[in-house]
This record gives structure tokens, sequence and C-alpha cells, in this order.
């Protein structure tokens, strides 16, 4: 028998012989028994990607904590199928997703392809985030910060743009000299 608490006092565990008990005060986290799988393996996400399972893929993904793997499992949704899988997300692993999706949604070209993404998390599990408290706001953030710096990057080179642009119009009026 055993108990242990955590750090912060919020919860503990009891260990005796009829298993491990979890307690704590916060409502939002949720014990989830896939973790608890042994077959949780790379080689079991791709198979799951390839048997078109995509809910099952991207939890295995996220509970490896692989960010290529989950990079590769995402892109491989199709966008059809976004909003039913992000559907099937814990509200537990969410903040590694996002947190994740805002890493990949910076050095990606596949910008509009993320923003699906976070939309339909947003739609999915919005009464979550809300009242999730300041649990979720470094995610959030993360988001924020990758959403400017495209809007920032588009800007300036939109901006290029139209200072080429009216150069050639510019060019383009000076008359021609024979010769």
């Amino acid at each position: 028998y055993s108990i242990c608490l955590s750090p912060a006092g919020d919860t503990w565990a009891a260990a005796s012989t009829e298993g491990v008990l979890m307690y704590t005060k916060d409502e939002s986290l949720l014990f989830d028994p896939f973790d608890l799988d042994e077959d949780v393996t790379p080689a079991a996400v791709h198979l799951a990607l390839e048997k078109k399972e995509y809910a099952k893929a991207l939890l295995m993904s996220i509970h490896l904590k692989d960010v290529k793997l989950f990079n590769r499992v995402i892109e491989n949704i199709p966008v059809r199928d976004i909003s039913l899988v992000t559907s099937k997300i814990p509200p537990a692993r969410l903040h590694w997703m996002m947190q994740t999706i805002a890493e990949c949604m910076a050095k990606s070209p596949h910008f509009e392809f993320y923003v699906t993404w976070c939309e339909a998390i947003l739609l999915s599990h919005g009464s979550y985030l809300k009242h999730s408290g300041r649990s979720m706001t470094s995610a959030l953030r993360a988001i924020h910060k990758a959403v400017i710096q495209t809007q920032t990057d588009i800007t300036s080179t939109v901006e290029d743009n139209i200072y080429k642009l009216k150069f050639i119009e510019q060019v383009c009026r000076i008359p021609q000299m024979d010769e």
C-alpha cells in the first residue's frame, strides 16, 4: 500500500491490492485508459493511418508526443474529416495538440490547413477552452503568435509586390526610343 501527493497538493494517488486510484480537485483532468495501451507505437500509428482510422492515429501520435509523427498524421487526414476527428480528441489532450499545431503552423507553407484545424478545435471544444481558465492560455497565445507572424510576412510581401508593380507600370509609361 502506498499514498503519494502531488507537489501542489491538489492531486493524490493510492496504490493498493485493488489497483491504483487517482484523485484530483481539477475536474478538467480526465482519466484516459488510452495511455495504458502498450500497443501505442509509431508503427501502430502508421497502420491506423493506412486503415483510415484517423482519430485513433491522431490520439496515438499525441500520446507519443512525437512532433514529426503528429505532423504526418494531421497532414494525412482529409480536410472533410477534420471536424469529426477533432471532436474525438479528449480535452486532456488539447493543450499539447494546440501547442504543436502552433509550431507546425509557424514553419509550414500549409497555413490555411492549420487554420482549419484551429477552427475545428475551437468549434468542437470551445466551451471547454472557455472554462479551462489559464491552463490553455499558452497554447492559445502560441496559435495567435503564429497567425500574427504569418500576417506580418504576408503584409510585407504584398507591400513589396505593390511597389514592384508600380515600378513596372511607370516603366511601361516611358516612351520607347526607336533605334
